[in-house]
């Protein structure tokens, strides 16, 4: 009994470490040595970051991926990690252009095809930032779903920088109709 109690109290600490808040409110307990469903496992694959294999490293954090999921996920990713690239070899790969916050976003719908949970992901900043990182490594899921949160944000007071955004997108999204 001891022995679970610690097992448990140290797998809710793993998940309070983890950035992946949303992910954490998904879990649904199965029994021990029982199996999840798909998306439970990759999930905790993403919470866990158990058996990652490359780095995402955004300004000074760090976030633990795997290589086989990234490149399943985006085409740019699985370039990047099967080409002659620094990224192969080093298994870390630099992204500049985004926030933290915002790379857990597309991590987190790399891994479970959904954002839940995100108060971020619900504010047109954190939404216009998600969706040009969704259409840089080229995951038109992600970038249909940020179209489809960003529309009822889109007011006069706005208009101008969606409209940017749709039309360097373009044809990647449908944000406009």
């Amino acid at each position: 009994m001891e022995a679970t109690l610690l097992r448990l109290r140290s797998d809710h600490q793993q998940q309070q470490d983890h950035p992946s808040a949303s992910c954490q409110n998904q879990t649904h307990h199965t029994p021990q040595g029982a199996q999840g469903s798909l998306a439970d496992d990759f999930c905790r694959l993403w919470r866990s970051g158990e058996m990652s294999d490359v780095v995402l490293k955004v300004g000074r954090d760090e976030l633990q991926a795997h290589r086989l999921v990234l490149a399943v996920r985006s085409p740019v990713f699985k370039q990047m990690l099967a080409a002659p690239m620094s990224e192969k070899a080093t298994g870390i790969v630099e992204i500049g252009d985004m926030s933290i916050e915002v790379a857990r976003l597309l991590c987190e719908f790399m891994y479970t095809d959904t954002i839940k949970g995100q108060e971020g992901a619900q504010d047109a900043s954190v939404i216009s930032e998600l969706l040009r990182a969704a259409a840089k490594y080229e995951c038109a899921g992600l970038v249909q779903l940020c179209s489809d949160r960003a529309r009822p944000l889109i007011a006069v007071e706005n208009s101008t920088e969606w409209i940017t955004i749709a039309t360097q997108l373009k044809p990647q999204t449908t944000l406009l109709m």
